[in-house]
């Protein structure tokens, strides 16, 4: 394996994805206090290109080219953000679902959602559809490239980083996988 530097500024990384060519990068950073915004870059150029959506969080991408962006709540919001979709080459952002902590796109374009209420957090998906639920908190959802399984860290306590990798099938049986 091997890492290559793709950004050259000062500032914060709030998350990468690839684009669906696998090469391009999307990423949010708000660089030399700037605003949050989504960039666009190449491994072979160290250029990165702004596409706007300020204030916004890139949270997936789908084969598509839809991407998945969340308001931001903070650090370590615990009532999650507002989710939207947009196409990657523009348009404006629609909005989608509110309380989102996390999601990923499935392969056939579904999104797969943790949702903050009343206190717990869920997995979704479809989306409306529950099939897991902890009163600590869910990230780094991942759908499977198969769309029949989804990877997800469940932290028992909230605001601790601490947790388990589990895996649960569209059939909601789970399993811990550390």
């Amino acid at each position: 394996m091997q890492f290559h530097q793709v950004t050259f500024r000062r500032g914060q990384i709030w998350g990468a994805r690839f684009a669906p060519d696998g090469r391009a990068i999307l990423y949010t950073a708000n660089w030399d206090d700037g605003p949050r915004r989504l960039f666009l870059t190449n491994p072979v150029s160290p250029e990165s290109r702004p596409l706007g959506f300020d204030d916004l969080r890139l949270v997936s991408v789908s084969r598509t080219g839809e991407l998945a962006l969340m308001s931001f709540d903070g650090a370590a919001p615990i009532t999650g953000g507002d989710l939207s979709r947009v196409r990657m080459n523009g348009g404006a952002p629609s909005p989608v679902e509110h309380n989102v902590m996390s999601a990923d796109w499935s392969p056939d374009g579904r999104l797969a959602i943790v949702r903050a209420i009343e206190g717990v957090n869920q997995l979704e998906f479809p989306v409306g559809s529950v099939i897991h639920t902890t009163s600590g908190w869910i990230s780094s959802v991942r759908v499977s490239p198969r769309g029949d399984r989804i990877a997800f860290i469940e932290h028992p306590v909230r605001h601790d980083n601490r947790g388990t990798v589990k895996l649960v099938d569209t059939t909601r049986t789970g399993r811990s996988l550390s």
